[in-house]
């Protein structure tokens, strides 16, 4: 089930690992916390017998596994650099329109403060993913 969480969780903001996130194979040299780019008003309900592997302030379902090959993610860890920005231009109604969201200008600043870092850490992550994918 998907419904609104009443508030938008757009920018940069942590996510932080589970103790069952800190053990998972898919986060496996994923640090404890991390800044990672969201953009949704949305939350959903782990599905029965899921595990959640990292939450964040705004919204306490970030990630979550599901068996040993199935994941959810609400955070978006494949981002590129000029993504962020690009969506705050394409999107700039809803920014305008919401309440504690950074403006364009803050999500270009911040992209290029955090971006680097969460680069090699997704690719950890994606590269874990295909790992378990295959077996």
């Amino acid at each position: 089930k998907v419904e609104p969480t009443g508030i938008k969780e757009i920018g940069w903001e942590k996510i932080h690992l589970t103790e069952e996130g800190r053990e998972d194979p898919l986060l496996a040299g994923f640090p404890q916390e991390i800044e990672v780019f969201h953009w949704h008003g949305d939350r959903w309900e782990l599905p029965e017998g899921a595990t959640l592997l990292a939450s964040s302030q705004k919204c306490d379902h970030q990630i979550f596994r599901l068996g040993a090959k199935h994941f959810g993610l609400q955070c978006h860890l494949e981002v590129m650099p000029e993504d962020p920005p690009c969506w705050a231009q394409a999107y700039l109604d809803e920014l305008n329109s919401s309440e504690n969201v950074p403006t364009p200008e803050q999500i270009a600043i911040q992209t290029t403060e955090f971006h680097p870092k969460l680069t090699s850490q997704a690719k950890t992550v994606f590269d874990a993913f295909w790992d378990l994918a295959v077996r």
